[in-house]
């Protein structure tokens, strides 16, 4: 055989024994340390294809899955690694809902950050907090010219509901922000009660009812 054979036409490399031939067809180059050039397209048609290299070197841009697919998807597709007696973990594309998601148990999948969608009726599912771990204040905000409301309770279009202003500490007041008016509550002083009060950036008000104004007007 000489270095280079070169043939017309279709060829086939087929084992004997059977009319699909049985058996392995290997190929070696230098004892597994020389190289295999495909200089062509591949088609590689079977059930399983395995690749025991160290490193996989690929050149294209894109990895396409699932190209079999056709008409309205409904499979998922994605890349998963195996971790020997551990779970195996993925990264998918989930169709049912269509996102990206990825798991970490490999039971629960939780979505991968992507365009951010306005949901008209959020809802949390448990407490908002708005200070971090070194109790750096945060802030609610909205866009000019909307007022922040908070509207809580509503059932059938009426409130059930109110907002609560948990007190602080007898000697504690609330840091001021400039531009702002902060509304804390805190017990009265000598009544024992929480009072409301307002605290702006040269004073501090205790916010009272009429019927405790009344009170005060008599006692002093």
């Amino acid at each position: 055989m000489s270095s280079t054979d070169r043939i017309t036409g279709n060829y086939k490399l087929e084992t004997l024994e059977g009319a699909c031939g049985q058996g392995d067809i290997t190929i070696t180059a230098a004892c597994g340390n020389g190289r295999i050039v495909l200089n062509g397209n591949l088609v590689v048609i079977g059930t399983t294809t395995n690749i025991s290299s160290t490193t996989t070197v690929i050149n294209d841009s894109f990895i396409r899955v699932s190209t079999q697919v056709s008409g309205e998807p409904i499979q998922h597709a994605g890349l998963q690694v195996e971790r020997g007696d551990e779970s195996t973990l993925d990264l998918r594309w989930n169709e049912n809902i269509a996102r990206w998601e990825y798991t970490d148990d490999a039971t629960n999948y939780y979505p991968i950050m992507g365009r951010v969608k306005q949901d008209l009726n959020p809802v949390l599912g448990g407490d908002l907090k708005t200070s971090s771990v070194d109790l750096g204040c945060k802030e609610i905000q909205s866009d000019y010219p909307c007022n922040i409301v908070l509207n809580p309770g509503i059932d059938y279009g009426t409130t059930r509901g109110a907002v609560e202003i948990k007190e602080v500490s007898p000697n504690e007041k609330p840091p001021y922000n400039p531009g702002s008016v902060t509304m804390y509550a805190k017990p009265m002083t000598g009544a024992g009660h929480t009072g409301l009060h307002v605290r702006t950036r040269t004073r501090e008000e205790q916010l009272v009812t009429k019927r405790y104004a009344t009170l005060l007007a008599l006692v002093l």
